[in-house]
């Protein structure tokens, strides 16, 4: 804030936004970027801790940069029979399960100054109502990403990941 009312005289305009949800799926910062109100922003600080590839300077550094995030919902999809002739079908909760065991084969990339990419299993969905193998399931990855990525680019490296388990016979369903 002192910032701020350093650069009153100078003639700069300074807009400030607190949003206390970053952990929350920023909705807050969501909902700014969907208004007019960030039109005329050319730069921002975020007051927040962040992990700098120097951590060992702790709270007294600033940091320049952050991975980007997304979550990507990937829907397995499987095909229902009857418990009793499982092996006739294909149960979408083990494919999910399958994915979920070889998520530290997903490739990820290092960068000189951010942390390495991440990726995280947040969510697992799958049931049946009957009698029936599950023909659906979904997870969630939570993903760090880092340039030169982008959301497009890694969902399409996630989904090769996918096909890859695929082709190599670790994967029977599909996945969207």
């Amino acid at each position: 804030l002192q910032a701020a009312e350093n650069t009153r005289q100078s003639g700069t305009k300074i807009k400030i936004l607190l949003c206390a949800d970053e952990e929350n799926l920023s909705e807050g910062m969501n909902a700014a970027i969907k208004t007019s109100w960030l039109d005329d922003v050319a730069a921002a600080i975020f007051a927040e801790s962040g992990s700098s590839y120097q951590a060992h300077a702790g709270a007294r550094m600033l940091t320049l940069g952050r991975r980007g995030r997304c979550v990507y919902a990937l829907d397995i999809r499987g095909k229902s029979v009857h418990g009793a002739r499982t092996q006739e079908g294909i149960n979408a909760i083990e494919e999910a399960a399958k994915l979920i065991c070889n998520l530290e084969k997903l490739p990820l990339t290092s960068h000189n100054k951010l942390p390495k990419e991440s990726a995280f299993v947040s969510l697992v969905h799958g049931s049946t109502e009957s009698l029936s193998i599950p023909d659906s399931a979904r997870i969630e990855i939570d993903f760090h990403m880092v340039p030169p990525h982008s959301v497009e680019s890694t969902k399409e490296r996630i989904m090769k990941w996918a096909e890859g388990l695929k082709s190599g016979n670790k994967l029977k369903g599909d996945v969207e």
